[in-house]
């Protein structure tokens, strides 16, 4: 894997309970063509301990807001990487762990979450003030440790027509026959063209894999 240029690492800093804010400043100041600053995990960073009078509200919106301003004043990114409660819920706001402060004081929310029907298949929820609302699907390469975008956060649950596909992949032989296009258009009585043209796509969520010589197979490992 290719290292960026401009790539800066530092594995520890002040918290906010000691300068760590002026600390942040003085980092982004003294590299004025950063435009990613990402601090893993954010509750390294913040306060070690709740203040006497603090309401946890107050405190998790004035910490967020307090890095905020320096993204702002520097006009560059800063993400929090920030853990989320083991809990469901209708809005996904409401998984991040903390109170309504952290997510209230955020310019835009972004949440990796799993799909609870494959282990292979992940999303991106996007919410934020100046971006358009969207989930997106994610694949993960084990090998360059690296995120690729599939699509739409569609393309992870199958249609119809995507869940017949796999389905005759699943009968298949007990998933040991690998089949062609053209071998599942005639199986299914969809379109060669459609299949040609889906297959990458469960191949690229982890649904499908690809054998040699153009070949498929459903992923026994889901």
């Amino acid at each position: 894997m290719t290292v960026p240029e401009g790539l800066i690492l530092y594995n520890k800093i002040k918290t906010m309970d000691d300068c760590g804010i002026d600390c942040l400043d003085r980092i982004i100041d003294e590299h004025p063509g950063v435009r990613l600053v990402i601090i893993d995990t954010f509750v390294l960073f913040r306060s070690e301990k709740q203040k006497p009078g603090n309401r946890l509200y107050d405190l998790d919106y004035k910490e967020v807001a307090a890095v905020k301003a320096i993204a702002d004043r520097y006009s560059v990114s800063i993400l929090l990487i920030h853990h989320q409660r083991k809990m469901e819920s209708g809005d996904f706001i409401d998984t991040f762990s903390g109170t309504h402060g952290i997510t209230g004081a955020a310019d835009t929310l972004l949440a990796l979450v799993q799909d609870p029907q494959s282990r292979n298949a992940f999303k991106l929820l996007v919410k934020g003030r100046d971006v358009e609302q969207g989930e997106y699907a994610l694949n993960f390469d084990k090998v360059n440790l690296s995120w690729s975008l599939i699509g739409e956060g569609s393309v992870i649950r199958p249609n119809q027509m995507q869940q017949q596909l796999m389905n005759t992949l699943m009968r298949s032989s007990s998933y040991e026959k690998p089949l062609s296009p053209k071998e599942l258009a005639k199986l299914t009585g969809l379109s060669d063209s459609y299949i040609r043209n889906t297959l990458p796509k469960l191949v690229s969520a982890g649904l499908v894999k690809k054998a040699d010589r153009g070949k498929y197979y459903y992923n026994k490992d889901l």
